[in-house]
């Protein structure tokens, strides 16, 4: 299987990018560059795969990122994606919170209950293996006392995204 990746600059170091044929199915925040098989093992097995270094596959990526971190509201779904890497549990809860717009926020609560569950940190513990940063917006989703919560690339990253789209909450 080919795997293709490339890194874009962004103003807080680099995003990661790797597709497949059948779409992105990593954007991961990165703090310097190191090689892509480190990001792509956490995900998939490598055995059998091939990394290619393509920039021109990631256009429409690095457009909507541009455009994203120059203050735009951006719509990610032009982007082909593969969740394929969750499990069903963890694909429900990522499509779900794909749904919050840019400039709003929900709570790990209201995402459960979205979901018919009880399980606000079983939501929260899907939400730390988005392996779609941005495009999937787990950065929008914040405890029911208005708390940041987590955040998988780290909490000074997720207050830098809330404040880029205009949110402040207990920044």
């Amino acid at each position: 299987m080919d795997i293709y990746y490339h890194y874009i600059n962004f103003p807080l170091g680099y995003i990661f990018l790797a597709k497949k044929k059948e779409g992105l199915f990593i954007s991961k925040f990165l703090n310097e560059k190191k090689l892509p098989k480190e990001y792509i093992s956490e995900f998939i097995d490598l055995k059998s795969c091939k990394l290619k270094h393509i920039p021109e596959l990631f256009s429409e990526e690095i457009k909507l990122f541009n455009a994203y971190f120059n203050h735009n509201k951006v719509d990610f779904s032009p982007i082909k994606i593969d969740l394929s890497i969750g499990s069903l549990w963890e694909r429900r809860v990522w499509i779900e919170t794909a749904k919050i717009p840019y400039g709003e926020v929900q709570t790990y609560k209201s995402i459960a209950e979205k979901l018919n569950s009880k399980g606000f940190r079983a939501v929260g513990k899907a939400l730390s293996k988005n392996p779609l940063l941005i495009i999937i917006p787990c950065h929008r989703v914040i405890k029911t006392d208005k708390a940041l919560g987590g955040f998988s690339a780290g909490i000074e990253l997720k207050k830098y995204l809330l404040k880029l789209e205009g949110i402040s909450i207990n920044l």
